[in-house]
């Protein structure tokens, strides 16, 4: 809106409608997947879009929560533009590695991600799912190939799109940005023990189980660490804290929604764990600490490796190797002057390439583009 455009806001699912900070105007619309809801909500949306009169419809995934049909009413109502933040339209497990061997998969999804026995039925009711969840994914692929643009943040994103058909023309790279302070020096002393951070959902391919083993493994080493998120893993987390006797030193944060918070921790650590297991499509958390000259130790999976250098602004390790993953970090640990030099190269990446201001005028080249190619 610091653009001078308004801005109409659709919230799909339950809860409320408000959002904090915005002037955009807010509506709901009940969170959609099938052929039928998409039908019976079709009248809804043509009401608001007739109240709207968009120049245009920015869509941001939605692939479980808006229908095919509402999706093809969109298109027809105004140029479209979607953004793919992640990899769910290609990839049922959300994982992107093949569940029998675990290794990172690089075939095109659809029928033989079933036959391949990559995934499994989980009983009789999801074995009768498993059919429409597939028709259905390919419904709203499909409609995706019609978009007029659709916005990734990383060329590993654009290679995936590209290898499920959706065409080049199309798809258009602009990476995710975040907002730059100055850089600091972190306050912590040469004394102090270092602060380990780890920001994301406790779900099993985010890797915090990894982290926690791998912090064990390195309990003689100076450092205190905080998660900060939650999910269905915390309990089996907790349990494995305790196991190690490491409750005094790993606490859990919850949900934090205060980007001030946010910033305060990040500023704090010496460095950012990011021991995700799968290709990320970008992991704007990582950026988020190189804005505040804190470097990352991740596996550089996915689209992190298009802004993670080993050495320059953190330090990669091997692909699922806990071991390595707990080396990297004992050695920013151990030297606090290593780890401040990282962050400061990581500070001018994100200043060099991805500020806020750098991927809010890539948005909107996409929609200008957009916009135009219409109106010729």
């Amino acid at each position: 809106m610091a653009r001078g455009h308004e801005i109409v806001h659709l919230r799909l699912g339950k809860g409320s409608a408000e959002i904090v900070g915005s002037e955009a105007r807010v509506h709901r619309l009940p969170a959609s997947y099938g052929v039928i809801q998409g039908q019976r909500l079709l009248r809804a949306l043509r009401e608001l879009l007739l109240a709207a009169k968009p120049d245009l419809v920015h869509v941001h995934e939605c692939f479980t929560t808006l229908s095919p049909v509402l999706l093809s009413e969109l298109r027809r109502s105004s140029p479209l533009v979607g953004t793919l933040h992640d990899v769910r339209p290609f990839c049922y497990l959300m994982t992107r590695r093949f569940a029998p061997t675990g290794e990172l998969c690089r075939r095109q999804c659809g029928l033989s991600c079933f036959t391949s026995g990559c995934v499994r039925p989980d009983g009789l009711s999801d074995l009768l799912r498993l059919p429409r969840r597939w028709m259905m994914d390919r419904l709203n692929l499909n409609e995706w190939r019609r978009l007029d643009r659709i916005v990734v943040p990383s060329r590993y994103m654009l290679e995936l799109a590209l290898q499920h058909g959706i065409a080049a023309r199309n798809l258009r790279l602009v990476p995710h940005g975040t907002r730059v302070p100055p850089l600091v020096p972190s306050p912590d002393g040469r004394s102090a023990p270092a602060l380990v951070l780890y920001l994301g959902g406790l779900l099993d391919y985010k890797g915090p189980g990894t982290l926690v083993d791998a912090l064990a493994s390195i309990r003689d080493r100076p450092w205190h660490a905080i998660l900060v998120g939650d999910g269905p893993m915390r309990g089996a987390l907790e349990q494995a804290v305790d196991r190690h006797g490491l409750n005094k030193r790993i606490r859990f944060a919850g949900h934090v929604d205060d980007r001030g918070r946010i910033c305060e921790l990040l500023g704090r650590a010496r460095l950012l764990a990011l021991p995700s297991r799968i290709p990320e499509s970008f992991a704007l958390a990582g950026i988020d600490a190189l804005a505040m000259g804190t470097p990352v130790v991740s596996f550089g999976l996915g689209g992190v490796g298009e802004w993670l250098r080993d050495g320059e602004n953190g330090l990669v390790a091997a692909d699922g190797d806990a071991a390595d993953f707990a080396r990297q970090m004992g050695r920013l640990i151990d030297d606090r002057a290593l780890a401040a030099e990282l962050g400061a190269r990581g500070h001018e990446l994100v200043v060099q390439r991805f500020s806020e201001g750098d991927s809010v005028d890539g948005l909107l080249a996409v929609y200008r583009e957009a916009v135009h190619e219409e109106r010729a």
